[in-house]
């Protein structure tokens, strides 16, 4: 399945209509779809069926392990660029110029934190980069999309 198509399915599709070969991924709600894909998929309501939820592009399988799990000794130090579709603007893999741009289109989410790995978040994206202070030339090794509603809700 090609990023572009999994941009555009919607949140809660059920994940039988993707007509994807899904084997299990690093964790129950990832499934490895392609390679360096994983979608997102969650039981919801009554019926317990599973529905889509996003996805992440991986660098490689030990990428995702270490952004999924937390298992930083599965990380291979895979560094291979990106699909521009994922990233803001096409070729904007630096993290200065992703934070930049996650400030200026999404203040109000936009957060820039460290935690197993640098991340910055704004909109749907998360962009993970290897190190706590990302050099300029450095491309993330992990990007999610989360299309769940419960991000965008304040509390109080």
């Amino acid at each position: 399945m090609n990023w572009e198509v999994l941009l555009k399915i919607e949140y809660g599709t059920p994940l039988s209509d993707l007509k994807v070969d899904v084997s299990r991924g690093p964790r129950n709600d990832y499934h490895k779809v392609g390679e360096h894909q994983y979608i997102c998929a969650y039981g919801i309501g009554v019926d317990g069926v599973t529905r889509y939820r996003g996805f992440l592009w991986a660098a490689s399988g030990g990428t995702a392990e270490w952004i999924l799990k937390g298992d930083y000794y599965a990380y291979d130090g895979a560094a291979i660029r990106p699909p521009d579709c994922l990233l803001p603007e096409p070729g904007m893999t630096g993290y200065q110029d992703i934070v930049a741009y996650g400030k200026r289109v999404d203040p109000e989410n936009f957060s820039d934190v460290v935690f197993r790995q640098a991340q910055v978040s704004f909109l749907a994206y998360t962009y993970y980069y290897q190190r706590a202070i990302p050099l300029w030339s450095d491309y993330p090794i992990g990007i999610k999309v989360d299309l769940g509603p419960e991000k965008y809700l304040k509390v109080g």
